[in-house]
């Protein structure tokens, strides 16, 4: 009988130890399976449906999968979610840094279906998607964790994702209003500064005159140096 051909992954040419099947990409072994390099701007798969099927095409997936995140599974059982949470992310970034994108947003959404906010959740899945040079998901996905961000004051992790998303789209408008309300709402939070001496806001007493540790109104010069001039 005839030795049974060779399958090659059609991404790296490796042997293909599993038969596993993309829709129009072809045989992918585990590791370009799990690191999306089929994918990017020339592909006509959307990141969404690849991740979907992840599962059910590959059994080295699961097992891989099963076992990272158990500790986190654990926790949200124990409705430990911003812990859970927290976890998920941790195990996607260093299946990131190990060139497993596709297995990363794949932990990061089991992440989206725990309870709180989700800004940082959609933030590291914007960065799996650009890096995988998935353009419109990358920039949805950081829409997603700015719009939160803002809404729950998270003006540091704003600040983070707005950069983001200025480098991949400087003219949308968008993030041009997004930029707007995160400065207007970071001004709001701002502590008002009051006069040391009467305890008014510059709203209320007028400009302020500030030093390095206190400030003082125009009203309260005024009173002082009535008091100094009838120092004698």
């Amino acid at each position: 009988m005839p030795a049974l051909e060779e399958v090659r992954c059609c991404v790296c040419g490796e042997i293909a130890v599993e038969e596993n099947s993309v829709p129009g990409v072809g045989r992918v072994c585990p590791e370009c399976l799990m690191s999306g390099n089929f994918l990017g701007s020339s592909s006509t798969l959307r990141l969404s449906f690849v991740v979907e099927r992840l599962l059910q095409i590959s059994t080295t997936v699961q097992s891989l999968l099963a076992d990272s995140i158990q500790d986190a599974e654990h926790q949200a059982q124990n409705q430990q979610f911003d812990l859970a949470r927290s976890s998920f992310i941790t195990i996607a970034r260093k299946f990131m840094d190990d060139g497993r994108q596709l297995l990363a947003i794949l932990v990061l959404s089991r992440a989206l279906r725990l309870p709180g906010q989700a800004a940082e959740v959609y933030e590291t899945l914007g960065e799996a998607a650009q890096s995988l040079d998935c353009r419109k998901e990358a920039i949805q996905y950081l829409k997603t964790a700015s719009w939160l961000a803002i809404k729950s004051d998270n003006f540091q992790l704003g600040e983070r994702v707005l950069a983001l998303l200025e480098e991949l789209v400087p003219a949308d408008s968008w993030a041009k209003k997004a930029r707007g309300q995160l400065d207007e709402r970071q001004q709001n939070d701002a502590p008002t500064q009051s006069c040391h001496f009467c305890g008014r806001t510059a709203l209320d007493a007028g400009p302020l005159i500030s030093g390095e540790e206190a400030a003082v109104c125009g009203g309260c010069v005024k009173r002082l140096m009535s008091l100094d001039g009838d120092v004698h």
